[in-house]
């Protein structure tokens, strides 16, 4: 009986916790999609396509040189019950020398390389590494709130300022960069001021035992994020050299919409995080998290299956006309998103029973599918095709891990879930392209409907 109650404690926790991070890191993010009549009208395609690709290699080599420290932080706070600061100074430790190392190499890169704007690049580099360390240590410290209004306050100070800067002030692309940097910084200053955390760093206690733990635990993880970086963003790369940075622009574009579905996947991959964390690694973890899992790519299903017809809506609405071949990208690209989420979230079981290795060789496996599919599949299909060399890479990647997890803890896969889902999906991604705004919106509504039906019931038979 406690440990029935304990369960439906911890379910609660769980999704009061994806609320919070729903409202911090998604709703919050919202506020920048429905930018996008703004960038489409003022920005043009080949300037957005520089920007975009800037951020791209900027995020592989932050996740490179610091090793998604803030990840490994977060896990060892787990076990330290009395003393959180011990982690948090030790891989403190190991950022400062990554920051020291990022910022020589950025140095040089100027000094040889003459880059379009590269001291706001790198600025946007530094604090976008500075803010996942912030934000992961109050996850630790359980001030999920903060770190939700934290993330509104980013956003919502980064969006004024574009439009502040761009329409009024009659900026280029590079109002991009300096809201960026303001929302950054105001986000760092809101955690430092509601948790603390240099000043935690600076009174705890350095072990040296300790620093070596989380680096040799967080080297695969780093590793990994590199790989996961070429399976998400290469194929920009890729885009740019075989076609041109307009068509880019355009790709961006088509993933803003893909980003809705990630916003909320980012929500409940970090109360994820929380919850595997938590449960670790006993006799029933297999059962555990094989419910978990297919409840999730259920939900990611139906996801994808009412984003189609809301996105058909919204997009001329939204997007302006010489973005308009974005239009034909949607349905792989939320595919690609979702798989890529499902991705993360098995990916999570494995940092909970601490085996991160795994992970590291599951997603260089994938890489080299996407590295060897990405150049012929954008050669053949153009824009969709990016995304069906990334859809396809993923899927190799959680086969592979679900091969791993059947062995290691006894995750099972229920195909009746599996099956439904595609059907679902086909479904919409056919009424998307090929029928009318009209018979969408009817979809959409039919979806709905289903929903509220199978939940009225559910509920009728849990009171039983």
């Amino acid at each position: 009986m406690g440990q029935q109650s304990n369960k439906k404690l911890k379910i609660v926790d769980f999704i009061k916790s994806t609320g919070i991070f729903f409202v911090g890191s998604s709703l919050s993010k919202m506020i920048g999609f429905f930018l996008l009549p703004l960038y489409t009208s003022y920005i043009s395609t080949e300037d957005y396509g520089y920007y975009d690709l800037s951020i791209t290699y900027l995020t592989v080599v932050v996740e490179l040189i610091y090793f998604d420290i803030w990840v490994s932080a977060l896990r060892f706070m787990y076990d330290e019950k009395e003393e959180k600061g011990k982690p948090i100074k030790a891989a403190g430790s190991i950022f400062c020398v990554s920051t020291i190392i990022y910022l020589l190499l950025m140095v040089c890169i100027m000094y040889f390389m003459d880059i379009k704007y590269m001291p706001l690049i790198i600025m946007v580099g530094l604090l976008q590494a500075v803010t996942s360390f912030y934000t992961f240590i109050s996850r630790g410290f359980h001030k999920n709130i903060d770190f939700s209004i934290s993330g509104i306050i980013c956003t919502t100070v980064a969006a004024g300022l574009n439009i502040l800067l761009i329409v009024y002030a009659h900026m280029d692309f590079s109002s991009l960069y300096y809201s960026l940097i303001v929302g950054y910084l105001c986000q760092i200053f809101y955690l430092e001021m509601r948790v603390g955390i240099s000043k935690k760093i600076i009174h705890s206690k350095c072990e040296f035992s300790l620093i070596k733990k989380i680096f040799i635990y967080t080297l695969p993880l780093g590793l990994n994020a590199v790989a996961f970086w070429i399976l998400n963003s290469f194929n920009r790369i890729a885009i740019s050299k075989l076609l041109t940075l307009s068509d880019n622009g355009i790709y961006a574009v088509g993933q803003k919409f893909a980003n809705m579905l990630a916003f909320a996947i980012t929500c409940f991959t970090y109360a994820w995080q929380d919850f595997a964390f938590s449960q670790g690694n006993n006799k029933d973890s297999g059962r555990f998290y094989t419910t978990a899992c297919t409840a999730y790519f259920v939900f990611l299903g139906i996801a994808i299956s009412m984003l189609m017809p809301v996105i058909k809506v919204l997009f001329p609405i939204l997007v302006n006309e010489q973005y308009s071949a974005a239009r034909n990208m949607i349905p792989i690209s939320l595919m690609a998103a979702a798989m890529s989420g499902f991705s993360t979230f098995v990916g999570n079981i494995f940092y909970a029973i601490k085996n991160t290795k795994i992970i590291f060789i599951s997603t260089v496996v994938s890489c080299v599918i996407n590295l060897l599919c990405a150049y012929p599949f954008i050669t053949l299909w153009g824009l969709n095709g990016a995304n069906m060399s990334i859809l396809l890479s993923f899927t190799i990647n959680v086969v592979l891990r679900y091969v791993i997890l059947y062995k290691e803890i006894g995750l099972r896969c229920k195909w009746g879930y599996i099956i439904g889902v595609l059907l679902l999906t086909g479904i919409s991604t056919n009424i998307y392209y090929y029928l009318s705004i009209g018979y969408n919106v009817l979809w959409f509504l039919s979806i709905g409907c289903v929903l509220v039906i199978f939940g009225i019931k559910y509920i009728k038979i849990r009171k039983k």
